[in-house]
């Protein structure tokens, strides 16, 4: 029989060996994601949340942390959500990434104690209103990012134009103004209650403004507005600036949009927050953190514009 020293000697090892391991996280986690299609974007995503999210095995010599596991399931029309919730339960899932509005319409209806995370789900903050175990990654960069991107990579701008409905975008015009003043740049503002309003109130800026700011707002924002703004931009040799990059490709000038894989590693981050809390609560859900800024050149070239493409995170 052991002395009673060398027992509690040991107990106290084992205990100190006990606390060291967790503090090293000595599991694995089970993460399940249900991704809308393997459409690009989503696998863009996809494969930066990954590089974040989840833990490999160590190396040889180093065994005390396992694999974190992640289950991917392609959603189709036939995935019926008895179906989803027995493959997502069965997993034992410790948290789920929802990639695309489809995957987190179909996630909402899982278990209020799962902690959810959303990729690419445009209005998942809207969607998941009162549930408290689903947050994620908003598709929109804060106006306020915009402006300051737009006002780093075209220095010479010092009058920029930008239409809105006060009903819906008043907040971001405060915000904006603050920032361009800041800048020395004077915010040339036109109020619109309507689309039909859109094409007197630009074509009235000819003159007054270096750029013109496409915002988000759906009262301003139609294919027939959008189609006026390019027309403005061409013809009065003033350069567009825009939230999202495909109107690059129609012919706007300069976009500030948010970059797929960092989004992916932002969602990652958050995942690993709240896996390694013991409430296993999800904060706030969050605006993307890098802002990417694509430039359409040969737009650029045609208006004779002053560049600072050392703020490019990538050329077209």
């Amino acid at each position: 029989m052991l002395p009673a020293t060398l027992t509690r000697a040991s107990t106290i090892l084992f205990l100190s060996f006990c606390l060291m391991m967790a503090a090293q996280r000595c599991w694995a986690y089970n993460i399940v994601v249900l991704q809308t299609s393997q459409a690009a974007p989503y696998e863009k995503s996809l494969e930066g949340f990954m590089s974040l999210a989840v833990t490999p095995a160590l190396k040889k010599g180093q065994k005390s942390i396992q694999a974190d596991s992640v289950k991917v399931i392609q959603l189709n029309n036939q995935t019926r959500g008895r179906d989803l919730k027995r493959k997502v339960l069965g997993h034992r899932a410790d948290l789920v990434l929802a990639v695309g509005r489809k995957a987190l319409l179909r996630a909402m209806d899982l278990p209020d104690n799962l902690p959810i995370i959303y990729l690419l789900a445009p209005g998942g903050k809207s969607l998941s209103q009162g549930q408290t175990n689903i947050s994620g990654i908003e598709m929109d960069i804060l106006p306020a990012r915009q402006l300051a991107a737009f006002i780093e990579i075209l220095p010479s701008i010092k009058r920029l134009g930008v239409i809105y409905d006060p009903e819906k975008s008043a907040d971001i015009i405060k915000e904006a103004r603050s920032i361009a003043q800041l800048n020395g740049i004077e915010l040339i503002t036109e109020k619109a209650h309507s689309a039909r309003e859109i094409s007197g109130l630009i074509f009235g800026m000819a003159g007054r403004v270096d750029a013109f700011w496409m915002l988000p707002d759906s009262t301003v924002l139609t294919p027939n507005t959008i189609e006026t703004m390019l027309s403005f931009s061409f013809e009065k040799q003033v350069p567009l600036l825009t939230f999202a990059d495909k109107y690059l490709n129609l012919g706007a000038t300069v976009s500030a949009s948010f970059d797929l894989y960092d989004m992916g590693v932002q969602a990652g981050r958050m995942a690993r927050k709240v896996l390694g809390s013991p409430s296993k609560k999800l904060g706030a859900a969050e605006h993307p953190e890098k802002v990417s800024m694509k430039l359409n050149h040969k737009i650029a070239a045609k208006l004779g514009i002053v560049v600072n493409t050392a703020s490019l995170s990538l050329d077209l």
